[in-house]
């Protein structure tokens, strides 16, 4: 598999490309192991990159120990950090990195990355978030401090904030899919969606979780209009999903009378 790894990596030419392969191919092949950090028990190989290479469970100092053999493997500059974290339980011991892409240094948290999906474990990558990947030192700072800050690189460019929360959605989205800028929009992607035989489709909406009943209700309703335009009869039913990068992802389903 690490063969794989090393051959894979070199398909890509970009850094950016390369490193994210790093990440993703971390968090697909290794599962946190939480008894271990619960019980503050390091033995083994649980903060080794061996853990997370091969037996596939570690902690955060083996994420952080894998992400550093792997970026050397792809021909990347990176830094561990060791210090502390707010997992919002309260501060732990954490180990986190920061890598070099285009000449310009930036913060990672492959560890913080790697959630759970419902409370199960996730092998296929699609639970992959990236609200630590490639991040400036004013996302990391609200919750990682260093132990060592003056042996940090400084990381001020946020150029991949936007980018990260999209791929972070990306797996929960389903063609058609549409990213309404203002509600007057929705009843026309409804219409345009049921005047093409349509039964599903996706709302996402860059609004706070505290707005998610309010998108259900404007959805319900331009929905509904957007029927009886067509003279169109049927049971409709609105699921939002939230908590994903800040997004609320409505889901429409049309069910014919």
């Amino acid at each position: 598999a690490l063969n794989d790894f090393v051959n894979n990596a070199t398909m890509y030419s970009s850094e950016y490309e390369r490193e994210k392969y790093v990440n993703d191919y971390i968090i697909s092949n290794c599962v946190y192991d939480d008894e271990a950090a619960y019980n503050n028990n390091t033995k083994g190989n649980v903060s080794t990159a061996y853990g997370v290479l091969v037996d596939g469970k570690a902690i955060c100092e083996g994420y952080a120990r894998a992400f550093s053999w792997l970026c050397e493997q792809a021909g990347l500059d990176e830094l561990m950090i060791s210090g502390t974290a707010d997992n919002g339980s309260g501060s732990i011991s954490h180990a986190w990195n920061q890598v070099k892409v285009d000449d310009i240094w930036f913060n990672i948290d492959v560890t913080w990355d790697d959630p759970l999906v419902e409370g199960q474990i996730v092998t296929d990558g699609s639970n992959i978030v990236y609200d630590y990947f490639l991040v400036p030192d004013s996302v990391i700072a609200e919750n990682h401090w260093a132990e060592m800050p003056a042996s940090r690189n400084l990381c001020t460019d946020d150029r991949y904030l936007a980018s990260n929360r999209q791929l972070t959605i990306a797996p929960y989205l389903t063609e058609p899919y549409f990213f309404p800028s203002e509600d007057a929009e929705i009843q026309k992607l409804a219409y345009s969606c049921l005047n093409s035989d349509l039964s599903e489709f996706q709302l996402v909406f860059d609004a706070p979780d505290a707005e998610a009943q309010n998108k259900i209700d404007l959805v319900l309703n331009a929905t509904q209009a957007a029927m009886e335009q067509l003279s169109l009869y049927g049971h409709i039913s609105a699921k939002a999903t939230y908590g994903i990068a800040d997004y609320i992802l409505v889901t429409v389903t049309i069910t014919p009378d």
